[in-house]
């Protein structure tokens, strides 16, 4: 049998110092390695990006303007141009865009990937060829950066990619807000030189008041009373001819700007649903309708009675919106055109509106809401959207979600989801199931409202689940 020593009280304390100390020692040096682990990692990534920036300027080889730029470094002009760029096919002219030149560079050949002449006509645009027609610059840019594998170049791109896109979204803003302004300061210019004009003829007017006063005085000084009772008659009458021409012009001109104002809103309507519906057709020059004809020639639309007659003529002028040339409309077409307005978020329209595109009269032009392949990606969030509206027991109303505002009624048998920026229709639901579709919307809209919804489902169920495990330890107390 063995025994045990005792161990005196003294010497047990010095033991347990000595195991402190000894375990404060092997800490300090655990923390020293992290540290020194830390370091290393922190530097070996800042020589990755430095090699991933390299190796993007010898990769790609881009000229704007005659001037090599750097691919690291791009302004937010540059990337606004070069986007631009590849939504303009070969053979289109911008003037803008002239002298462009992206270069792709590999160990056996360099391939153009874009280029414009002197003149800003685009030669080469690769990237055309390959984007579905209704896609943008910014959404063949994710989706090109989408099918790269996952790596710390990737990681790069997408976060140059992004911020390019935030600055250039701002100064886009900023260039609506300065033509709109511009436009503004044009009308107020008319409006003075009209001033200027007509004041003009009231001077020459008071002239002429002033020589005919004058003679009235050197008749009253002979003391004529014939002559100066016929010299005030012809004043008086001056007078009031003066006024009268002066409310006449008054008027017509209130009439020319309500006019003009009105005939630049329904040329805006008319071009907003040739832009529209003309994406969905192989003829991108007709619009046929019950009413009415929608030629489109260059930058030139005409709108024509089934008789042929031309109604309306205007240039589309871009973003600085559109000029009238021709406008014989009578009150009956202005009331027309006015509520094809309503196209813009009104999924049925075409349903129910056919003067402007009929499918009973022959035409190339494809259904806008007959799209199958769309309809399927937008199910599985109408699907969600109904399984929040049952499980939180009232409607949907989510303003600027990602982009989107949903709203649901009738229990979440309808459902309209818009764009938050700008009302426009995205996709809609209605009480008997059948869902229609904007020609404005992608795949990638389905896309992103799916992961969406999808979240906003999962927080629905955390919830649920919160309360349900609130309820159970409630009647266990």
């Amino acid at each position: 049998m063995s025994t045990v020593t005792p161990v005196s009280s003294n010497d047990a304390q010095r033991l347990q110092q000595e195991i402190m100390s000894e375990a404060s020692r092997a800490f300090q040096i655990l923390l020293e390695n992290l540290k020194e682990e830390w370091k290393k990692s922190t530097d070996k990534e800042e020589t990755e990006q430095e090699k991933n920036k390299e190796s993007i300027k010898d990769q790609v080889k881009i000229t704007i303007g005659e001037q090599e730029k750097d691919a690291n470094q791009l302004t937010w002009e540059d990337y606004g141009k070069l986007q631009a760029l590849t939504q303009n096919n070969v053979g289109d002219n911008s003037p803008d865009l002239a002298n462009i030149k992206v270069v792709q560079k590999t160990s056996t050949e360099d391939k153009t990937l874009l280029e414009t002449n002197e003149q800003g006509l685009v030669t080469t645009n690769t990237s055309k060829v390959s984007s579905p027609p209704n896609i943008t610059a910014e959404m063949a840019v994710n989706q090109a950066l989408s099918k790269l594998d996952d790596s710390s170049v990737k990681d790069y791109l997408v976060q140059m990619n992004q911020q390019l896109s935030q600055q250039l979204q701002q100064q886009q803003r900023l260039l609506k807000e300065s033509q709109r302004i511009n436009q503004q300061l044009s009308q107020q210019l008319n409006y003075s030189q009209s001033l200027n004009q007509e004041s003009q003829k009231i001077n020459q007017q008071q002239v002429k008041l002033l020589q005919n006063y004058q003679q009235l005085q050197q008749v009253r000084d002979k003391k004529d009373p014939q002559g100066w009772q016929k010299l005030g008659t012809q004043l008086k009458n001056k007078v009031g001819q003066l006024w009268s021409s002066l409310n006449q012009w008054w008027q017509q001109r209130n009439q020319r700007l309500e006019q003009q104002n009105e005939d630049k809103q329904l040329a805006g309507n008319l071009r907003y649903f040739a832009r529209q519906i003309l994406k969905t057709s192989d003829n991108k020059s007709q619009i046929f309708g019950d009413k009415y004809t929608i030629e489109k020639q260059g930058d030139i639309y005409k709108l024509k009675s089934k008789q042929g007659a031309v109604l309306m003529k205007f240039q589309d002028k871009g973003v600085l919106g559109t000029n009238v040339i021709e406008s014989n409309l009578s009150i009956e077409q202005k009331k027309d055109i006015s509520e094809l307005g309503n196209f813009k978020k009104d999924p049925l329209f075409l349903t129910n509106n056919s003067q402007f595109f009929s499918r009973n009269v022959s035409s190339s032009l494809n259904p806008i809401t007959e799209q199958p392949e769309l309809t399927n990606n937008f199910k599985p969030s109408f699907q969600g959207l109904k399984y929040i509206v049952n499980k939180k027991g009232s409607e949907v109303n989510e303003i600027n979600r990602g982009g989107f505002n949903i709203q649901t009624t009738n229990q979440g048998k309808n459902i309209i989801i818009s764009r938050s920026d700008n009302g426009q229709l995205v996709a809609s639901q209605s009480n008997n199931g059948q869902i229609q579709i904007s020609p404005t919307s992608t795949v990638n809209d389905a896309q992103q409202l799916k992961q969406i919804v999808k979240q906003a489902v999962t927080k629905v169920n955390q919830i649920l689940q919160q309360k349900k495990t609130g309820i159970k330890t409630s009647k266990g107390r």
